[in-house]
């Protein structure tokens, strides 16, 4: 059985700004060997082609990284991106622009030079993960990993990236690195 998760999210790092806000939402089921993460997307604009591609990419980088652990039982997260067809039915819907633009984000991307990297990044912020750059949503700086803009030929997923899910599971569960 799926468990739906609506989480508001709300980083203020500069006392001068507005808050960054947005809601990280998916579903998520446990089994006995693994942690079931599904996000629902309405990719308005998008070719299939596009959608396609955006589905390997985001599971490839995403998908097998980490794990929740109990102390005893430790489930590695695999995830599910599911493109739907009507917005109702989505997680998130993201509004695809088919021309070069400034101010990609959760929800609005410039598709025609959109990287591997970028689709990866902003798809972390579908599942609650902030940004680790300066001026971003940042709860700290950091630098190599995906949601600080890095290539996403190197060892970019953090563990704490699922900290929204880890206590959506409940108080027990922790993340943990599976490419140590």
């Amino acid at each position: 059985m799926w468990t739906p998760v609506t989480i508001p999210m709300s980083i203020a790092p500069y006392p001068w700004a507005d808050p960054f806000t947005w809601t990280a939402r998916f579903s998520y089921r446990l089994t006995d060997n693994s942690l079931d993460l599904k996000v629902k997307v309405f990719f308005k604009g998008a070719t299939d082609k596009q959608v396609t591609k955006w589905e390997k990419v985001i599971e490839r980088i995403w998908s097998d990284k980490a794990a929740l652990t109990d102390g005893d039982t430790v489930l590695p997260i695999s995830l599910n991106l599911v493109s739907v067809s009507k917005a109702k039915k989505a997680d998130h819907k993201v509004k695809v622009i088919q021309r070069d633009g400034y101010g990609t984000g959760i929800d609005k991307w410039f598709a025609k030079h959109l990287d591997n990297k970028t689709v990866a990044h902003e798809f972390g912020h579908m599942i609650g993960a902030p940004d680790e750059y300066e001026w971003g949503a940042t709860i700290q700086v950091r630098e190599g990993t995906l949601m600080a803009g890095a290539d996403t030929r190197t060892k970019i997923i953090m563990p704490d990236y699922f900290d929204v899910l880890a206590s959506a599971v409940g108080a027990s569960w922790s993340p943990v690195d599976l490419e140590l």
